[in-house]
């Protein structure tokens, strides 16, 4: 049963338009703090596994970059490097007036390579006087690509599958007849996503009581989370250092 107060007539127009106004700005309030709640908790949530992801990957890049050799001889007497073939490290230069890698770059539609390497296994000589036969050397190569914002990571014992700019094709696969691909059970192939940007950075040791520690490469990258297609304000950052294991291993640009 209904009860109206004695006069009273209802509300007016106004009234109830002032009444709807403000349940209106009180629902959109609402929706607003639960949206950003959201987008809060979507942002950090991205956050812990993108870093996690980049810390994976980069353990994996510095543990090649610190095998990273030159391909040796082991002679008759068994003397070490007697012969060797220097195999640079090739890092892409995106801009000579910024100096030798200290760039940025980021990851376009282009296909761009990024770094090579070469990893190999020394040849050893045969040694008829102790019965030992020739041992032909192995070779990998690592090479690092970026495309639409994928930074790829691959290790192959496939020269064909190592997509090398020229100069790296002819200064960092080592003499066939002393050296062999190696193994396909050493393929590796990585990747990650919501790369932004690239850095690469060449530590060299001048000082004569650091030139013992030989250089040292920096790797930066940065992600950003992607609404869509575009990124939004949310990045992190993670890099590596490489301390490589010739001290005077050569580094060119390409």
């Amino acid at each position: 049963m209904i009860f109206w107060r004695k006069g009273f007539k209802g509300y007016t127009l106004i009234e109830v338009l002032i009444a709807i106004s403000l349940f209106a700005m009180f629902f959109t309030f609402l929706i607003k703090t639960f949206s950003s709640g959201s987008d809060s908790f979507n942002t950090g949530s991205w956050r812990l596994t993108k870093q996690k992801e980049a810390q994976i990957f980069l353990g994996r890049l510095k543990d090649l970059l610190e095998k990273a050799n030159y391909a040796e001889r082991v002679g008759p007497d068994g003397d070490i490097g007697t012969t060797f073939q220097a195999m640079p490290i090739y890092v892409r230069r995106v801009d000579p007036s910024r100096g030798f890698f200290q760039q940025e770059e980021s990851c376009s539609s282009i296909d761009t390579p990024v770094m090579y390497f070469s990893i190999s296994e020394p040849y050893i000589a045969a040694q008829p006087e102790l019965n030992i036969p020739e041992k032909k050397g192995t070779w990998t190569g690592v090479t690092i690509h970026c495309k639409n914002n994928m930074l790829t990571l691959k290790r192959t014992s496939n020269w064909n599958d190592i997509g090398a700019p020229f100069n790296a094709y002819t200064d960092t696969h080592p003499d066939v007849t002393w050296f062999l691909d190696g193994k396909a059970q050493v393929n590796v192939n990585t990747d990650i996503d919501n790369v932004t940007a690239l850095g690469i950075y060449l530590n060299v040791a001048t000082d004569a009581a650091d030139i013992g520690t030989g250089t040292t490469i920096i790797v930066e990258m940065e992600l950003s989370q992607f609404k869509g297609n575009k990124p939004t304000n949310a990045k992190m950052r993670e890099s590596l250092k490489a301390k490589l294991i010739r001290t005077n291993h050569e580094v060119k640009p390409f």
